[in-house]
């Protein structure tokens, strides 16, 4: 249907009076109804120049190799630089007559971008390693090569959203895994009867209330404290006091303890009250945890004290094999 536009103007009255107005206005009344009858016109340029949509690649992608069939599922990427992407991919491999062997490679691949599209198309692809449990290595060289020319023949597509969120998770087990402590521990042994006390690190002072010139090894659960007077630390191992010039040893026991240091080590080792509830009676309310000592085995054992993980083994005299 043809559109119908009204003037907002007054009419405008004309006189027709040649003679060949009414023959070409029949004319152009004639036009303008072949022009609506016609077919429609061509769309416009913006929309006919659009390009069309690119086929996503479906997982996993079947191929046909001289080992067998192969088949490849979702790439996993692991990092990009510039163009070049990084990735492993999970593949199987069906031999004739034998059941699927599954397996792994990691390859590289040039990422093309279509920005408009949002696409990714990787060309290139060169296969660095394979894996197939059973194969020999010249058996998975053949395989990655296989593997790697079929991939770049096939195009592979994908969505880039796909593509930068895998890149962030990538990225962030990558940063998860490196806050691991893999590190072992060290190991002790002692023949004779050692304790292990075991501090977070370098020691870290704290002043205890009440106590002056007294400190606190606050990195450990031990009654651990430091004399700035005499410049020694003393550790209370039960009944008894061991102390020493530098907080790894060596322990010696204690003769003559300050004053201060003793009635630090019984202000830490009594429990402090906590706090009523609200109408509940004082006397009602639980004890927080005190500061720990060495079990009872600590009262004429060695004392090993440790700023790094470690492991203390101790054996009844030399070990004996069997």
């Amino acid at each position: 249907m043809c559109p119908i536009y009204h003037s907002r103007t007054a009419p405008r009255i004309v006189r027709l009076w040649h003679p060949l107005v009414h023959p070409l206005l029949l004319l152009g009344f004639a036009g303008i109804g072949c022009a609506a009858s016609s077919p429609a016109a061509d769309p416009p340029a913006e929309i006919a120049n659009q390009p069309a949509a690119q086929g996503v690649t479906y997982w996993p992608v079947s191929l046909e190799a001289p080992e067998g069939r192969v088949e490849i599922y979702q790439p996993q990427p692991e990092v990009m630089k510039g163009d070049m992407l990084t990735a492993r991919v999970a593949v199987s491999l069906a031999r004739v007559g034998a059941n699927p062997q599954f397996g792994a490679a990691w390859f590289t691949a040039h990422a093309v971008t279509d920005r408009d599209t949002r696409m990714v198309t990787l060309r290139e692809v060169t296969v660095k390693d394979a894996r197939l449990p059973g194969s020999t290595p010249a058996e998975q060289q053949d395989f990655a090569r296989a593997i790697g020319g079929r991939l770049s023949a096939v195009a592979v597509t994908f969505p880039l959203d796909q593509l930068t969120a895998s890149l962030d998770t990538a990225h962030m087990e990558k940063v998860e895994a490196e806050r691991i402590q893999t590190t072992p521990p060290h190991i002790l042994i002692s023949t004779t009867p050692a304790t292990l006390v075991l501090i977070n690190g370098p020691p870290r002072l704290q002043a205890v209330g009440g106590q002056p010139g007294v400190s606190q090894v606050a990195n450990t659960p031990f009654i651990l404290l430091f004399d700035g007077t005499g410049r020694r630390y003393y550790l209370k191992a039960g009944e008894r006091w061991v102390s020493a010039p530098a907080v790894t040893g060596p322990w010696a026991n204690a003769t003559d303890v300050p004053p201060a240091i003793a009635n630090a080590g019984a202000q830490l080792a009594t429990p402090p009250p906590q706090p009523a509830a609200a109408g509940a009676p004082a006397a009602g309310a639980p004890a927080a945890p005190g500061a720990t000592e060495p079990g009872a085995g600590a009262a004429d054992a060695q004392i090993i004290v440790a700023t790094e993980p470690t492991e203390l083994i101790v054996t009844t005299g030399n070990p004996q094999f069997t």
